[in-house]
């Protein structure tokens, strides 16, 4: 096995090693905290004819709405901080909603070249010559 292929191999090895674990990292705990409860319950005789699963189920959801419950003032704060992003992101751009000159000159210039364009080809004086190519050439000649 040549050398490089080693190393990636060792690479990925050791990736995964670290990673497994900590994504399984926040489930255990969740899991480790029901079985918690489940004992505690089962000690004073409060389980019922509830199963384990059947436990763990209904309290993976409790944990996770009370998780939710003390996380929303975060999550609204990033996402109205991103629309403040991208709002100020799309006002800094010249073109929204007001183009600049060089882009208003661009546009004229294309609707000039496309009416030639049609013209021409109705015509058949194009030939093989694309939109691109054309436009190109136009474009190039009526800036002069």
């Amino acid at each position: 096995m040549p050398k490089y292929m080693k190393q990636h191999l060792v690479t990925a090895l050791l990736a995964s090693a670290i990673c497994v674990p900590m994504a399984f990292a926040q489930a255990n705990s969740v899991t480790t905290q029901c079985a918690d409860m489940w004992r505690e319950a089962k000690a004073a005789n409060k389980t019922g004819k509830q199963t384990w699963p059947e436990y763990l189920s209904k309290c993976s959801d409790k944990l996770a709405k009370a998780e939710a419950k003390a996380e929303p003032k975060a999550k609204e704060s990033k996402a109205t901080e991103r629309k403040e992003t991208r709002k100020e992101a799309k006002e800094s751009r010249s073109y929204a909603g007001n183009p600049t000159p060089a882009q208003k000159a661009m546009y004229k210039r294309m609707r000039k070249c496309g009416e030639m364009w049609r013209e021409a080809k109705a015509a058949g004086k194009e030939g093989n010559n694309t939109w691109p190519e054309y436009w190109d050439k136009c474009s190039d000649k009526l800036k002069k």
